[in-house]
């Protein structure tokens, strides 16, 4: 019986290419931790490579420089939200609906470092060549939102307005989760998002229980199937919200009391 050929202890192309893949992976894991808690001008290739055991060289093996390092990072962030755009886009809904999921999906990428390095990167810190490729995957994302804003407009399932206007203070919100947001705080990143969320879908502004408005669709709840929600009184309402405050921003929790930007569904007669 002739004996088994051996495998040879190369690796295979595909093989190779996988691990060349995690390896890269990982440089860029160990820099964006380090460019969000130092700063990218303070973080150098040899902490980079320091925190993975090994050595400068090695590094330069899988980017040419620091500059294109920063720049996946905040790419792989930017690309995020455009997927989750896309899956809400694919899920369809109303308006209100797919801007509930995105915004959500949004918040959540903005706890994780890559979404981070997005917010925590000025622009004047990329090459221009990279800021240039950087401001245009901004603008498309923001371009998506204030599609999603339109649509919801149209439908009915938004208040009508400046929907640029709208569009800013949204992903400016969700954009600054990214410099406050501390991951060892009271709340899990799934409480922040729909905490935020639900503030900016629903608002400050306390509603007083009435007879006639005794049942609000918000924004959050459209999205989640479950359609009412009792509306407490303003003076529980101003409570929580002052409790909210005295917790401090990474222990925020939005009161669904709260006027909507959603429009408000009165029971028929």
């Amino acid at each position: 019986m002739a004996p088994r050929a051996k495998r040879s202890p190369w690796p295979t192309d595909r093989e190779r290419g996988r691990r060349h893949g995690l390896k890269r992976e990982a440089v860029l894991n160990a820099a964006v931790k380090s460019f969000n808690e130092r700063g990218f001008h303070s973080t150098s290739l040899d902490d980079v490579a320091a925190s993975l055991n090994v050595t400068k060289p090695t590094v330069y093996y899988y980017f040419a420089n620091k500059d294109e390092i920063l720049f996946e990072c905040v790419k792989l962030g930017l690309e995020g939200i455009r997927d989750a755009a896309h899956a809400v886009e694919v899920g369809g809904g109303s308006g209100l609906e797919r801007l509930t999921a995105l915004m959500r999906n949004y918040a959540l990428i903005m706890t994780h470092d890559f979404g981070m390095c997005v917010t925590r990167t000025a622009d004047h810190e990329l090459s221009p060549e990279a800021r240039v490729r950087f401001r245009k995957l901004k603008r498309a994302i923001d371009d998506t939102v204030r599609q999603v804003v339109e649509d919801g407009m149209r439908d009915g399932s938004l208040q009508t307005g400046d929907s640029r206007l709208v569009t800013f203070t949204l992903t400016g919100a969700l954009n600054w989760i990214a410099r406050w947001f501390n991951p060892k705080g009271a709340l899990s990143r799934q409480q922040i998002a729909d905490g935020v969320v639900g503030t900016l879908l629903c608002g400050l502004a306390a509603i007083e229980a009435t007879g006639a408005a005794d049942s609000i669709e918000t924004a959050g709840d459209a999205h989640l199937g479950t359609a009412k929600r009792p509306v407490l009184s303003q003076s529980r309402g101003a409570h929580n919200r002052h409790r909210a405050l005295e917790r401090g921003p990474s222990d925020l929790v939005a009161d669904r009391t709260t006027q909507p930007i959603a429009r408000a569904k009165r029971r028929p007669g």
